[in-house]
């Protein structure tokens, strides 16, 4: 049997999918070395053997940068790994869309972590201010064209609101734990 995961089908990116738009055909995978495996109805996946390959090859050209000291890691997320003994289908999109939001949680994790410790200057403020809006989260390979950021980002305000907690320590919570491991 062959699972088909798409913008975030599996639960630990169910956040996501609650936001998320169909993929255009084969997106993000033009300059592609990585090409992908299937082709069905006009979309293109990757398969289990190429997720890895296809993860390096999304954050080795990941046009922003990691806050100090965090890196991608070297091989896909668990995401892309469950252990369910199936194989598996990737729309080209979900590695782009994952390092995004990778990187979005690093930055989150910036903000919350510093300001908690009290150790976030102002320089730094600014540049994760800077980071962390809607714009720049949706200047990222693949993100506008999948995810609806602004509805995202008031069920995040909202939900924050509803537990009385700041918006950023809310997403960071609710959403990042599966690239934090927290």
């Amino acid at each position: 049997m062959k699972k088909l995961i798409i913008g975030g089908a599996l639960g630990v990116a169910a956040v996501i999918a609650a936001f998320a738009v169909p993929a255009a055909a084969n997106a993000g995978a033009d300059n592609t070395v990585v090409k992908a495996a299937i082709i069905d109805d006009g979309h293109s996946f990757y398969t289990d053997a190429q997720i890895d390959d296809a993860w390096r090859e999304a954050t080795a050209s990941f046009p922003a940068p990691l806050p100090s000291g965090v890196t991608f890691p070297d091989t896909a997320p668990a995401f892309f790994h469950p252990d369910d003994g199936q194989q598996h289908q990737f729309e080209t999109a979900l590695p782009n869309q994952i390092a995004a939001k990778y990187w979005r949680c690093a930055w989150l994790g910036q903000a919350t972590t510093e300001v908690k410790t009290k150790s976030l200057t102002a320089v730094k403020e600014k540049t994760v201010e800077k980071n962390l809006t809607a714009a720049k989260w949706e200047s990222l390979p693949d993100v506008a064209a999948n995810t609806d950021v602004d509805q995202y980002i008031d069920a995040m305000q909202d939900y924050a609101d509803s537990k009385g907690i700041d918006e950023k320590t809310a997403e960071y919570q609710l959403d990042c734990g599966v690239y934090t491991g927290e």
